[in-house]
C-alpha cells in the first residue's frame, strides 16, 4: 500500500520547496504564455477516462468526498488507473481543505492524462488559496505546438482567476499573443479574467480586454459571451471609463446582448440609454428586453418613463412583470396617480397589485384619500379569493404605507399558507427600516416599537423557518433601538435552541448570526452541516437504461436528462424524492425572469427543506441556459429545492450543484410564472 505520508512530505515536499526556491517573476508568466510557438516534442499520453457510477471504487472515491475524508483520497491521487486520479483531484473542488492539499494537486498538473491534469487545475482554484498561484503559473505549458496541453492551459488560466494576484490579472489582460484559432486558450483567458471579477478585481486593462474580444468577429463565441457577462458585473467606476457605446450592437447572439444590456445601465451616457430603448422596443428575445428594462432603471426617471409605460403593454408576461416592479424600485411620485390610473386598465390582477405597489410606494402621503383608496383595494386583494401570487405582492404593497403594520400583522402572523407568514414578516422589516420610521410615528413611536418587539419575539419563539430569517434583522435596525426594549433575551437563546438542524439550517445561521450581531455587534460563523445522508446507489438503477426524467407541469412538459457521472450523489437525492412522489402538486415558488425558475420547496416560500442535507458536487459543467442545478443556503445545505436555467449564468459556476440539463422542453420552462405545479414527475424508461 503507498505510505501517504512518505509520498506527501518526501515527493511533494520536495516539489513545493524547488518551486519556492524560484523566484516568481510575472514578466515570466508573460513570457512563458507568449513563447507560445516554440516546438518541444510532448511524450505519449497514456490510458483514458472511463468514469462508471457503477463501479465499487468509483463509488467509494464518491464515498469519501461525501464524507470529507482527505487522507482516503490523498491515496488515489497516486493511482495508476488515471480515472481513480481524475476523480480523486476533482473531490477537492467541493471540499473545504487547507493549504497543503494544494502540493497534492499541484503534482497532477503534470499528469499524462490530460482530464487528470484539469481536474487538478480546476480544484486548486476552487480551494482558492493563494498559494496555489505559483503551482498553476509554472504548471501552464508554454511548449505545446503538438497542442496536447491546451485544455489543461485552459483550465490552469481559468484557475488563476480563483486564487491569483492583482499582478496576475494584469498579466492576463495584457495577453495578446493567441489566435483566434485558440478557442480553448481565448476563453480560458477569458474565464480566468471572468473569476477574478467575481473576486472583486476589475482594472482598466480587463475591461479593455473584454470590449477587444467583443469586437473580434473572429473570436470564438464562447469566449464573446463570457466577456460580455464579465462587463455586466463590472462596477460603474470602470465602466465609466470604457468604450462601451462604441461596441456594434447590431449583434445576432442575445447572449452577449442582454449581458450588455446589463453593462449599458451602469454608465452615464445617453447613448447607453438610447441604445437600452432600442433593445427594450425591436427586440425579439424577451431576456434582452428583460435585461434593457433592469438596466434602463439607472437612468433619471423622466427620461424613461414613457418607455416603461409603453413596456407594461409588452404581450409578454415576463416583460410587464419586470416593468411593473421597475416602476416600484424607480418610479416618481410625480407619476404615482399615473400608476393608480394604470391599475384600473385589463392587466392581469398581478400587474395591476404591482401598479398599486408603486403608487403606494410614491405617492406623497398627504395625498391621505388617494392613499386610503390604494390601501383599502390592496386589503381586498389580501382578504379575497385571489392568486397567492397577488396576495403576496399586495402584502409588499401595504407596507409602503406604515400605518399598516397592525393589519400586515393581523393578517399574516397566524396565516396557514407559510409564504404569507413569510411576507408578512418581509413587509413589517420593511416598514422598519425607514430612516424616519421614529419621526413618522411621534408619540406613538414607543408603543408601535413594542407591539413590533412582542411580534417578533412570538415569530422567534414559534421556529417558522421564513418569518425567522426575513424578521431577525429587526433586532439590529438601529432607529428602533430594540437593545433598550428588550430588559431579558434569553428568549433568543430558546428560539435558537428550538430550531431543528439541517432542516432549519438557513433560519438558523440567520438567526445565530443576528443574535451576535445584537449582542457583540460582530457577525457569527457559518457552521457547516454535519454530514448525515448516505449515498443509495441502488437508486441509480432507475436510470441504467435512460438517464431522462419528464417534468409535468401546468404549462406542459420538461424533460431532463440526468447527469450521474457530474453529482451522482445529487442524482439518487433526486431520484429517491421522485420515487416517493416528493415533487407532486409541488409549486414553483420562485420565478426571476431571465434567470431561473425554483421548485421543491414543501413549504413554498423558498425556506423549507427535509430533515437531512446532501454534499455539494461542484464540478467544471457550466450554467447555460436549461440547466438544472440545487438550490442551497452554502455549502453542503442543498436537499429538495432546484432550479432550471433561463439563461447564461455564469457567476453560478463552481458555485451551485449542476444535475442534469434540459433535453426538451424549454419553451416551456420560459412560460412558467411563479405558483405553476409541478403535476408530477415520471421517468422516461
Amino acid at each position: 500500500m503507498l505510505n501517504l505520508k512518505n509520498w506527501q512530505y518526501i515527493s511533494l515536499t520536495a516539489l513545493h520547496n524547488n518551486m519556492r526556491t524560484r523566484s516568481f517573476n510575472l514578466l515570466g508568466f508573460i513570457l512563458l504564455i507568449t513563447a507560445w510557438s516554440c516546438t518541444v516534442p510532448e511524450p505519449k499520453e497514456i490510458n483514458t477516462l472511463e468514469v462508471d457510477y457503477f463501479n465499487p471504487t468509483h463509488q467509494k472515491i464518491w464515498e469519501f468526498k461525501d464524507q470529507s475524508q482527505l487522507d482516503s483520497l490523498f491515496l488515489y491521487l497516486k493511482s495508476e488507473d488515471p480515472t481513480l486520479r481524475y476523480l480523486a483531484a476533482l473531490s477537492f473542488a467541493s471540499l473545504d481543505a487547507k493549504e497543503n492539499t494544494v502540493d497534492s494537486l499541484a503534482y497532477l498538473l503534470n499528469d499524462p492524462v490530460t482530464e487528470v491534469r484539469e481536474a487538478a487545475a480546476f480544484s486548486l482554484g476552487q480551494l482558492k488559496h493563494s498559494i496555489a498561484e505559483i503551482y498553476l503559473t509554472d504548471g501552464f505549458e508554454r511548449l505545446d505546438s503538438l497542442n496536447k496541453r491546451t485544455a489543461s492551459n485552459q483550465k490552469i488560466l481559468e484557475a488563476i482567476g480563483k486564487c491569483g494576484s492583482e499582478k496576475s490579472l494584469q498579466a492576463l489582460s495584457t495577453i495578446k499573443t493567441f489566435k483566434s484559432t485558440d478557442s480553448l486558450l481565448l476563453y480560458g483567458q477569458m474565464r480566468g479574467i471572468f473569476n477574478f471579477g467575481e473576486r472583486g478585481l476589475y482594472s482598466s486593462a480587463s475591461i479593455e480586454t473584454a470590449l477587444r474580444f467583443i469586437e473580434q468577429n473572429n473570436y470564438p463565441v464562447a469566449a464573446k459571451e463570457l466577456a460580455a457577462h464579465y462587463l455586466s458585473r463590472a462596477p460603474e467606476a470602470e465602466l465609466s471609463k470604457s468604450t462601451l457605446t462604441a461596441l456594434n450592437f447590431e449583434l445576432t447572439n442575445s447572449n452577449i446582448k442582454l449581458a450588455l444590456a446589463t453593462a449599458l445601465g451602469k454608465t452615464e451616457s445617453s447613448e447607453s440609454r438610447k441604445i437600452l430603448e432600442s433593445f427594450i422596443q425591436n427586440e425579439t428575445d424577451y431576456r434582452v428586453q428583460l435585461n434593457a428594462i433592469r438596466a434602463i432603471g439607472s437612468f433619471p426617471y423622466d427620461s424613461i418613463h414613457t418607455t416603461l409605460i409603453e413596456a407594461l403593454n409588452n404581450g409578454n408576461e415576463h416583460v410587464q412583470k419586470i416593468t411593473a416592479n421597475q416602476l416600484v424600485k424607480n418610479g416618481d411620485e410625480r407619476y404615482a396617480k399615473v400608476y393608480y390610473r394604470l391599475a384600473k386598465d385589463t392587466f392581469p390582477l398581478f400587474i395591476k397589485t404591482t401598479l398599486l405597489t408603486a403608487a403606494n410606494k410614491h405617492l406623497p402621503s398627504y395625498f391621505v384619500e388617494t392613499k386610503n383608496a390604494i390601501n383599502r383595494q390592496l386589503q381586498q386583494i389580501v382578504e379575497g379569493t385571489f392568486s397567492p401570487q397577488s396576495k403576496l405582492q399586495a402584502i409588499e404593497g401595504l407596507s409602503y404605507d406604515r400605518w399598516n403594520y397592525r393589519y400586515i400583522l393581523q393578517q399574516t402572523s397566524n396565516h396557514q399558507n407559510a409564504a404569507m407568514r413569510t411576507a408578512g414578516m418581509k413587509a413589517i422589516k420593511q416598514i422598519c427600516k425607514q430612516e424616519d420610521f421614529r419621526t413618522f410615528f411621534g408619540r406613538n413611536y414607543p408603543k408601535v416599537r413594542r407591539e413590533i418587539a412582542d411580534s417578533l419575539k412570538f415569530v422567534l419563539l414559534r421556529g417558522d423557518d421564513g418569518p425567522i430569517y426575513e424578521g431577525s434583522p429587526i433586532l439590529n435596525i438601529n432607529d428602533l433601538g430594540f437593545k433598550r426594549v428588550i430588559s431579558d433575551d434569553s428568549y433568543l437563546d430558546t428560539a435558537l435552541t428550538n430550531l431543528v438542524l439541517p432542516k432549519q439550517t438557513e433560519a438558523y445561521e440567520q438567526l445565530k448570526n443576528q443574535i451576535s450581531l445584537f449582542r457583540t455587534g460582530k457577525s457569527s460563523l457559518t457552521t457547516k452541516p454535519v454530514y448525515n445522508h448516505p449515498i443509495k446507489w441502488a437508486q441509480l438503477e432507475e436510470v441504467r437504461n435512460d438517464e431522462k426524467i419528464v417534468i409535468r407541469t401546468s404549462k406542459g412538459e420538461i424533460i431532463l436528462k440526468m447527469l450521474p457521472e457530474v453529482a451522482p450523489a445529487t442524482v439518487i437525492n433526486f431520484i429517491e424524492l421522485v420515487r416517493a412522489n416528493f415533487y407532486k402538486n409541488n409549486e414553483f415558488h420562485r420565478v426571476v425572469p431571465n434567470f431561473v425558475i425554483q421548485a421543491g420547496c414543501p413549504r413554498g416560500d423558498g425556506f423549507g427543506s427535509l430533515d437531512y442535507s446532501i454534499r455539494s458536487e461542484f464540478s467544471s459543467s457550466t450554467y447555460e441556459d436549461g440547466m438544472v442545478g440545487m438550490a442551497s443556503a452554502g455549502p453542503d445545505t442543498e436537499c429538495s429545492q432546484f432550479f432550471i436555467t433561463h439563461t447564461q449564468t455564469p457567476h453560478l459556476d463552481g458555485r451551485y450543484t449542476i444535475f442534469a440539463k434540459v433535453f426538451k422542453g424549454m419553451d416551456v420552462v420560459h412560460q412558467i410564472q411563479q405558483g405553476d405545479q409541478i403535476i408530477d414527475i415520471e421517468f422516461l424508461n
